[in-house]
């Protein structure tokens, strides 16, 4: 566990510090995770005790607090409300998801369609009803698998804290689109930045506060600071721009370790009254930026690639192959299957329309092949698709929330494709 010191509670945010508000988003990302374990998983020990005292009827996603509740249910309902402002629903059946009132149009924020619904059609499920190319985008499952509520935050559907504190941060500072603050650009390269573990901790406390920067760096191309507000916008073209020659910089990147030169020349101002001019700053961080990168030089030893072991299937197996190609202009995707068996070998072709994503391609790819082979009476199939992606989902038995309609399978032995 990591302790928070209570002086950096305290400090402003714009002094680097977590912050009041920080905190309590996090500690209701943190108590989220214990409603989403009561949700997943109602048979257990807890939920049984839970929902015989607070909730005997209906589930802890519809359960109002009563008047007298221990403290501790009462932070459990906290972290239940944040599930309940990203849940969104897989289609399986189709039968349990109210078309009007139920979020299931997509599968990273709440969607739905625009009502208000006529009185004889607001109790119609989605199953009543296929229209419109968003829609039809939606696989439902061939195999009657039930609706079910996953967690939109993630691609599994799965609740992490992580996910739950950047969606609580989002509602908190009013964004409109609360996929930004989890799937922004900079969230993804900050920590992959190549500088100093320190420099990547201040990156990111600056990016959450806006700051603006520079003029004379050496970058290979032009950059105007000026009317900067808001560094979370400019963030990835500062990471990406590369700088000019003689600097000695190649791989790592400049802009985060101007921004700690200027932090630091800033807290020296504030606490020592002087401070580095314009240009003896920015060659101070040239300067640890070169240190840095000359510093990860280490000298490597060759190792030989581990030996992977070829996968050989039954004798008697059905060899299954499958593959896809998905165009995302007009969301069409041609499916692709091979069998082959001791006795014959078979190629199919399909074209598919409405397809949401290359994901969605392979699963459907999939299916296809397992429905021929249930049509021909085959078994014992050894399954074999380029998708590292799904064949680790299927391997693991991993949810993949695109896919949870599309691409149900048992009993397969499954291999990567080797090309």
């Amino acid at each position: 566990m990591a302790w928070i010191a209570w002086s950096d509670l305290a400090k402003p945010k714009a002094l680097g510090g977590l912050g009041f508000r920080d905190f309590q988003r996090f500690n209701e990302a943190a108590l989220a995770k214990l409603s989403w374990r009561i949700f997943e998983k109602p048979d257990s020990l807890l939920s049984r005790i839970l929902k015989g005292k607070y909730y005997p009827e209906g589930d802890i996603l519809s359960c109002q607090p009563v008047s007298a509740i221990s403290h501790g249910w009462r932070s459990v309902l906290v972290g239940r409300d944040l599930l309940i402002q990203n849940l969104g629903w897989v289609v399986g059946d189709g039968n349990d998801i109210n078309i009007w009132s139920d979020p299931w149009l997509d599968h990273t924020m709440q969607l739905r369609p625009y009502g208000p619904a006529p009185a004889e059609y607001s109790h119609l499920t989605v199953a009543d009803l296929r229209y419109e190319n968003l829609i039809l985008t939606i696989k439902p499952s061939l195999a009657n698998a039930h609706d079910r509520k996953v967690w939109l935050g993630t691609k599994s559907g799965t609740y992490t804290s992580k996910s739950g504190y950047y969606f609580a941060t989002a509602v908190a500072e009013g964004e409109d689109d609360t996929r930004t603050n989890a799937h922004s650009p900079w969230y993804k390269n900050v920590w992959n930045l190549k500088a100093s573990p320190k420099v990547k901790m201040f990156a990111w406390k600056v990016l959450k506060r806006a700051v603006p920067v520079w003029r004379d760096a050496p970058f290979a191309t032009s950059f105007e600071p000026r009317g900067i507000t808001d560094l979370e916008t400019s963030w990835s073209a500062i990471c990406a721009t590369p700088c000019l020659p003689p600097t000695g910089i190649i791989s790592s990147q400049l802009g985060p370790w101007i921004l700690w030169i200027l932090w630091k020349e800033r807290n020296r101002l504030v606490f020592d009254g002087f401070s580095a001019s314009p240009e003896e700053a920015l060659t101070m961080a040239v300067r640890a930026a070169k240190e840095w990168e000359l510093g990860q030089k280490t000298e490597k030893k060759p190792t030989s690639a581990p030996t992977q072991q070829p996968f050989t299937p039954h004798p008697e197996a059905t060899l299954v192959r499958t593959d896809a190609a998905w165009r995302k202009e007009d969301r069409k995707a041609g499916l692709g299957l091979t069998v082959k068996t001791a006795r014959f070998e078979i190629r199919r072709k399909k074209p598919f329309c409405h397809v949401s994503s290359a994901l969605v391609a392979e699963g459907l790819a999939i299916r296809e092949a397992l429905l021929f082979c249930r049509e021909h009476g085959l078994k014992n199939i050894s399954l074999e698709s380029d998708s590292s992606q799904l064949i680790k989902a299927l391997r693991s038995g991993e949810p993949l929330t695109d896919c949870m309609g599309s691409s149900r399978t048992s009993s397969i032995s499954v291999a990567p494709l080797r090309l």
